[in-house]
């Protein structure tokens, strides 16, 4: 499916047809956006024959799992940026990215994508923003699109940051094996967040030092905007990481004093049990004249005498802290 924009300075931005694109983008007065958001390989003779892009960037469209990245061909910048989505499951894979193929040119923009960005789908929907960004030009309708996607992370990464709330709350209470599972999940996706969006950051660094000819003073601005943004992503991304390990820590170690009182109880009652054993097993001997054994109250003060024993044992561990 082939979306097509145009404005001409000033003024608004219009819907056009496939077959205007051409003399839109020769009158060299024109704003235009295309959005590819499906059947790429009917667009690709549009791409080639009308908008002159370079073999390798059109060929680069059909592999999936591309990396963020930024080339330079001839008058174009082709780009590739994710868009990152946190689904609200609890197993598999939660954290989901889906490429946008940006190529950027002095009057274009051309977004290619397979999966719903929704940067791109809710400028499509504000035809007055729409017409403010054509009106400064195709870098600022650039910006505008990843600003929104960028944007679109920091909900996400307020949702990661409850669920390490709920997950500190959960370890220092009651921590079970789940908890260090829901910890492991939360891991993976911080690591591939801390991984894409580290590239993107790469990528919109290198717009920002005057590296390609067709960014000018104007639109390196913008993406000096953007490299402010992407960074506080980056970082809490990175700190996201540390919190984790943190946590996991904690968990091990609330584990580990779980087991010390469990095993600290254990060694209590099997240290009570002690001589305990040593009365019924030196009473229980088959001799015919023992001390006490025909008293018929004999049993009673060896059982007195033994909570006596126990008492007694008990009151010095308490003396000595064991307890």
């Amino acid at each position: 499916m082939l979306k097509a924009y145009c404005a001409v300075p000033g003024g608004e931005a219009v819907e056009i047809a496939e077959a205007d694109v051409a003399s839109r983008l020769a009158d060299g007065k024109s704003h235009i956006w295309l959005d590819i958001s499906s059947n790429l390989e009917r667009y690709v003779p549009l791409l080639r024959d009308v908008m002159h892009f370079h073999p390798l960037a059109i060929e680069d469209l059909s592999h999936p799992r591309m990396l963020p990245k930024v080339e330079e061909y001839d008058d174009s910048l082709f780009i590739v940026l994710h868009d990152i989505v946190l689904l609200d499951k609890e197993e598999g894979e939660r954290l989901k990215s889906y490429e946008i193929f940006i190529f950027l040119g002095k009057n274009f923009v051309v977004t290619v994508r397979r999966h719903r960005i929704r940067a791109v789908e809710s400028l499509l929907g504000e035809p007055k923003v729409l017409s403010h960004l054509f009106s400064r030009g195709a870098e600022s309708l650039f910006h505008g699109i990843v600003r929104r996607m960028i944007d679109n992370y920091f909900p996400m990464m307020d949702r990661i940051d409850a669920k390490l709330d709920a997950s500190e709350r959960v370890i220092f209470n009651s921590p079970d094996s789940k908890d260090m599972q829901r910890l492991f999940t939360l891991r993976k996706d911080t690591a591939k967040l801390r991984s894409i969006t580290a590239q993107e950051f790469d990528v919109v660094n290198r717009l920002t030092t005057g590296e390609f000819d067709q960014i000018t003073p104007h639109g390196v601005m913008l993406a000096r905007d953007l490299f402010d943004h992407l960074y506080r992503v980056s970082e809490k991304a990175a700190g996201f990481r540390d919190t984790i390990m943190g946590l996991l820590d904690a968990y091990l170690s609330q584990i580990n004093n779980h087991m010390n009182e469990v095993m600290k109880v254990l060694t209590v009652i099997a240290t009570i049990m002690l001589p305990l054993g040593i009365v019924v097993g030196f009473y229980g001997m088959n001799f015919k004249s023992m001390p006490g054994l025909n008293h018929p109250y004999g049993w009673i003060f060896t059982l007195g005498g033994m909570f006596v024993l126990i008492a007694g044992m008990l009151s010095y561990f308490r003396h000595r802290k064991w307890l």
